[in-house]
């Protein structure tokens, strides 16, 4: 039996949601935007405990990332997070057509 962690989001996943949510409300609606950010942090809580669905995030160790999306040939979001033993901490979710891991390699580069 494995221990479900909590789920953690750092602001700047809780702003890509607010995104998220932003984007899906302007072209489908309040009720289908909520909806979506509900299903959307759903599966990211469900498969961040699932270490078989989980990757690595190639030029950042400690990162892992989820992949979630309604349709398998379609565009979704993916969730960057750090585990411990404490915790799961989402730090982004990023649109899947976005170059994220760039994003990361440049957000973690000394300014």
């Amino acid at each position: 039996m494995s221990v479900h962690l909590p789920i953690l989001y750092a602001l700047e996943a809780q702003l890509d949601l607010n995104e998220i949510a932003v984007w899906n409300e302007e072209r489908y609606g309040s009720e289908h935007a909520a909806r979506y950010i509900d299903y959307l942090q759903s599966q990211i809580e469900e498969r961040c405990q699932d270490s078989k669905k989980n990757h690595a995030v190639p030029a950042l160790p400690g990162l892992q990332y989820v992949l979630v999306r309604r349709k398998s040939a379609a565009h979704g979001h993916i969730a960057i997070f750090r585990r411990d033993e404490h915790a799961i901490n989402v730090v982004h979710v990023f649109h899947s057509a976005q170059d994220w891991q760039q994003r990361l390699v440049d957000e973690s580069s000394p300014k």
